[in-house]
């Protein structure tokens, strides 16, 4: 018995790899397995057919037994979908030929039955509905040839047999026995397919676990990474500060102070991020807000400097960010700094945001003009050589023109 049930699986298993899928595996089993079930009719058809002298049949019986191996070729050489199809067509002709020689009489004809089961069952997959209808089709229309057109005769039977009622029995019992064999391995393919099941979803939901906790290490990990940035650009901030009490230049007193304007603006983006555990996308309003307000408090004297805001809600990575922040440093530092030398006149600072296809930065003021401030001051020029950097690093574009003040245009 268990020399009978390895041959069973390994005749079972014929053609099947691992690079196959779960339903892929189970229908190349299954069609093994009716092979071997079609084989072992055949044969036991020919020994009949042998018996009562039915030379025609017993050939017929013969060759279908033998090309059956076809579909054990193709399976190994990886051809299902050429398998089923060929399965289908050989059972459905040899039905057919032998139904068509021996007459509705014998009862041959109820195996289409089980053939048509057959092929719903090979092609069990929505994906393979158009597969489903050409190889029923087929079967179908011999079928409807065989009862609707009973005196179409491919061959002659001349051999006189009339005990047809052996014929019929015999036909009755095999295909009973063929029906409960798709009936228990549907419901073993049903059991199979219930573990699979259970058996993915374990492993999504392990796997799902092990990604959670890799998304919470990485989340622990750039929040320690963004907190000791920050620190370390407020040591920097520190010791510029402690540099700035050595120097009575008041150029050099300048420098050091922008330079500290650049890495605060730096500072805060990494606070931002670490305070709000979110390390992707950096909210340019809010960054960029920020970031004035700390430049209006440093470097502001007088009342008569306004600052008007108005942001679209854009967000960008971080790397573009830190770009956009230090542009929107150099240019808000220009202008609190070298724009409004009248203070009899209000100056006013505008900023505006806008989302689209190009996201548009436009910082407008109503100062004296970036080329009196260039002219004035020659540190400026330092600051445009700055920006131009910046946006090289960001993929965008821009233009500062004067024109009863200066307005500075970044698109990126």
């Amino acid at each position: 018995m268990a020399f009978i049930s390895n041959i069973w699986e390994k005749v079972s298993t014929i053609g099947i790899t691992t690079s196959y899928s779960f339903d892929e595996k189970i229908k190349i089993k299954n069609l093994n397995q009716s092979c071997v079930i079609s084989q072992f009719g055949f044969v036991v058809s020919a020994i009949t057919n042998l018996a009562l002298g039915e030379t025609f049949l017993t050939e017929l019986s013969i060759f279908s037994f033998l090309i059956l191996f076809s579909i054990y070729y193709l399976n190994q050489k990886g051809y299902l979908k050429l398998s089923v199809y060929s399965f289908i067509f050989y059972i459905s002709v040899s039905i057919f030929l032998q139904n068509n020689y021996l007459g509705n009489d014998s009862g041959i004809y109820i195996y289409f039955f089980t053939v048509i089961q057959s092929a719903a069952f090979l092609f069990y997959l929505p994906s393979e509905r158009n597969e489903l209808i050409l190889t029923l089709g087929f079967t179908v229309l011999l079928m409807c040839i065989t009862f609707f057109i009973p005196e179409f005769k491919l061959i002659e039977n001349n051999s006189g047999i009339k005990n047809f009622d052996a014929y019929f029995n015999f036909n009755i019992i095999t295909n009973l026995i063929y029906s409960l064999y798709l009936v228990a391995v549907s419901q073993e393919n049903k059991k199979s397919w219930s573990n699979n099941l259970k058996s993915s979803l374990d492993t999504e939901q392990n796997t799902n676990k092990a990604l959670q906790k890799l998304v919470k290490d990485k989340d622990i990990l750039l929040a320690e990474l963004h907190h000791r940035v920050k620190n370390n650009l407020a040591l920097i901030n520190g010791l510029l500060t402690l540099q700035s009490r050595d120097t009575n230049s008041e150029e050099a007193l300048l420098m050091i102070s922008e330079s500290k304007n650049r890495i605060r603006s730096m500072a805060i983006l990494h606070d931002k991020l670490y305070l709000k555990n979110s390390y992707d996308d950096v909210n340019l309003a809010e960054y960029i807000k920020e970031i004035v307000d700390h430049i209006n408090v440093s470097l502001i004297e007088a009342n008569n400097i306004k600052i008007y805001m108005r942001f679209d809600n854009v967000t960008v990575d971080i790397s573009k960010g830190i770009s956009i922040g230090l542009i929107v440093n150099e240019i808000i530092t220009n202008s609190l700094k070298h724009a409004f030398n009248n203070k009899e006149v209000i100056g006013v600072i505008e900023i505006v945001l806008k989302k689209g296809l190009k996201n548009h930065l436009k910082i407008v003021d109503n100062g004296q003009g970036l080329d009196e401030m260039i002219k004035r001051k020659n540190a400026t020029s330092m600051g445009i050589n700055i920006i131009g950097s910046l946006v090289d690093q960001i993929d965008g574009t821009y233009s500062i023109t004067t024109d009863r003040g200066t307005y500075f245009d970044l698109y990126f």
